[in-house]
């Protein structure tokens, strides 16, 4: 049983209307899918506070969607207006003090600001950004209601590989003594890492619950390059979220201390990573995920030199803001804002990040020789530029990692894993690829990990993780002296499968730039297709297409859900889970995963053929 189908057995029977003939197949799946377990507990909450029943009617809202997307078209074909823009977003960096003779510490990318040049300059450039230091300023607004604006002043330092510091200081002028200053530290060094905030308090509740004293965690042992307590550096170089995809969306070219830049665009949720050096701890306003951001790189560097979210707009998003208490929001309305005031030369090489205080956790990374690590497992003939870094063991694996600059991978090996799933974390949905040794599985970056390939044998089980493009990590994967097997999956088919046992599903003609077929899954259920861009999923969904045969709409499992026309036809969206859902030829059909807002999943609804 897949995930979707599992849902709606478990949305039907809050309804006691489910399938007593597939209790032993949902209790098998829900014994090793912690996703579908948070969706049953999730949905039990909400039971208890809300009377579940189908959406009210409502307006038709695609005619006014569809419109408004129609509206930011022709202003985004207006290029001199968003010079103008750009210009205008970066005035405040005009008083910054840049060190005279050009930016620090990298070796010049190409020129050209073409959409395609831009990822492939942030990827040769990754490993060239030895030392790193930069001061920004931060504006925040619509924080609360009576702290309409907020103000920062941040402080990021960086060593190759793993040395880092980012420190916020609060200058904001609050109400009164109460509110708590959003002060934070976060530094790593090696194996350490530690970070000192301010005591947790929801926003909304502020100044009334703020507790007295600091929450410090700090953590030794810590493995390379670890997902849990990574170093934020795409503020620096924004290789993760950018460095892997195929184009990205060039709106605009200003000019910043006399220095050619261009302004891309990006939704919110692909550019979160860029946030996690400006926001590693303490209280923030949340932004919706597709929120539009304008990032300024610098044209020869690619360095990041300011940051901007603007509100998007839509019935969906007015939903989550009132939800979140953050009142009317109009599209386009300024959000937040960080600058660089200053980029200087980066720490010596014998800086050291202050990491000590507090009671440490221990990760339980043991340190080992490099050379003996390495002979003691399936370890890479090919890592390109990369040098070994650090090597040891943990939780019965053997670890290496290599790194350039800001550019790194890591490799993990075992000899006892025994599933479910594939070794590395990787989603059962991963996409097999072939290499000239066999077989693996590759996996976009998502959530705080990397992008990954997962190789299987009888002998070894062996996990990459990195932030090269795909290409070169697979390149790294298939010099690996082992012959990967493809994991057996029951359910995994391919397109020409799927299609032959469920005749009635469809597919989309168009899909957003970048996104292809990763996976193919069928069952009793129905049959699902997965799409996703091959560089970063940050949010982890991608495009799920999911259909079954002979099924009504199951009762929604949200409160807050919106009445639309889908292809004609009555359907409802879920803002909070983003997904759209209809019945059409006697077929369920459900679009989703996170990747696109409603008037994105409008368009490729739109576009389902039978095949």
């Amino acid at each position: 049983m897949r995930c979707e189908a599992a849902e709606r057995e478990l949305s039907s029977r809050l309804d006691a209307a489910g399938d007593e003939r597939l209790d032993d197949a949902l209790a098998s799946h829900m014994a090793t899918c912690h996703r579908c377990r948070s969706f049953r507990d999730s949905s039990d909450r909400i039971r208890e506070v809300a009377r579940v029943r189908p959406a009210d009617p409502v307006p038709d809202l695609v005619p006014a969607i569809m419109a408004e997307v129609g509206r930011g078209a022709v202003v985004l074909r207006r290029r001199r207006e968003w010079r103008r823009v750009a210009v205008a977003f970066a005035a405040g960096v005009v008083a910054a003090a840049v060190v005279a003779g050009g930016l620090p510490g990298i070796r010049r990318a190409p020129s050209p600001a073409l959409a395609t040049e831009i990822p492939q300059g942030i990827a040769r450039a990754s490993s060239g950004v030895t030392a790193y230091r930069a001061t920004f300023r931060v504006v925040e607004h619509g924080f609360r209601p009576s702290v309409p604006r907020r103000t920062f002043l941040v402080e990021v330092a960086f060593r190759a590989p793993e040395r880092f510091r980012a420190r916020i200081v609060d200058r904001t002028i609050y109400p009164s003594d109460a509110w708590p200053r959003n002060d934070v530290v976060l530094t790593v060094d090696g194996d350490r890492w530690r970070l000192d905030a301010p005591r947790g308090c929801p926003r909304e509740a502020l100044p009334d619950c703020a507790p007295a004293g600091r929450d410090v965690r700090v953590l030794r042992g810590r493995p390379p390059f670890d997902a849990e307590s990574a170093l934020p550096t795409d503020v620096i170089l924004p290789v993760r979220s950018l460095a892997g995809t195929s184009r990205v969306r060039v709106v605009g070219e200003t000019e910043v201390l006399d220095r050619e830049a261009v302004v891309i665009e990006l939704a919110q949720r692909d550019a979160a990573s860029l946030f996690d050096s400006l926001q590693p701890g303490g209280v923030w306003r949340p932004f919706f995920p597709h929120d539009r951001v304008l990032l300024t790189l610098d044209a020869e560097s690619w360095f990041p030199l300011a940051v901007q979210v603007r509100a998007a707009g839509g019935a969906e998003r007015d939903l989550w803001a009132v939800r979140n208490g953050l009142g009317a929001e109009r599209a386009g309305r300024l959000l937040y804002r960080a600058e660089v005031r200053s980029l200087g030369e980066g720490p010596p090489p014998e800086w050291r990040p202050f990491t000590d205080g507090g009671p440490a956790r221990d990760l339980g990374f043991e340190e080992a020789p490099f050379e003996a690590v390495a002979a003691g497992m399936p370890a890479p003939a090919r890592v390109g530029q990369l040098r070994p870094y650090r090597g040891g063991t943990m939780r019965r694996q053997t670890i290496l990692s290599y790194s350039d600059g800001l550019s790194w991978v890591l490799v993990r090996a075992t000899r006892t894993w025994s599933g479910p799933g594939l070794f590395g974390g990787l989603d059962p949905l991963a996409e097999r690829v072939r290499l000239p040794s066999g077989v693996a599985y590759w996996e976009p970056a998502i959530g705080s990990l990397g992008r990954r390939v997962a190789i299987h044998t009888d002998g070894w089980d062996v996990a990459l993780e990195s932030n090269l493009p795909r290409s070169e990590l697979l390149d790294v994967a298939a010099s690996i002296p082992l012959r990967g097997t493809a994991v057996a999956d029951p359910n995994r088919v391919t397109v020409a499968e799927a299609l032959e046992s469920a005749p009635y599903a469809m597919r989309p003609a168009e899909l957003p730039p970048g996104y292809e077929l990763a996976a193919t899954t069928t069952d009793a259920g129905g049959v699902a297709f997965l799409f996703r861009r091959s560089g970063a999923e940050l949010d982890g969904g991608g495009i799920r297409l999911f259909q079954s045969a002979g099924v009504d709409l199951p009762p929604p499992m949200d409160p807050d859900v919106l009445a639309v026309r889908v292809r004609g036809l009555a359907g409802r969206y879920s803002p909070a889970r983003g997904e759209l859902e209809w019945v059409e030829d006697g077929a369920y059909r459900s679009l989703g995963g996170g990747a696109l807002d409603l008037a994105g999943l409008l368009r490729v609804a739109d576009s389902l053929r039978l095949a």
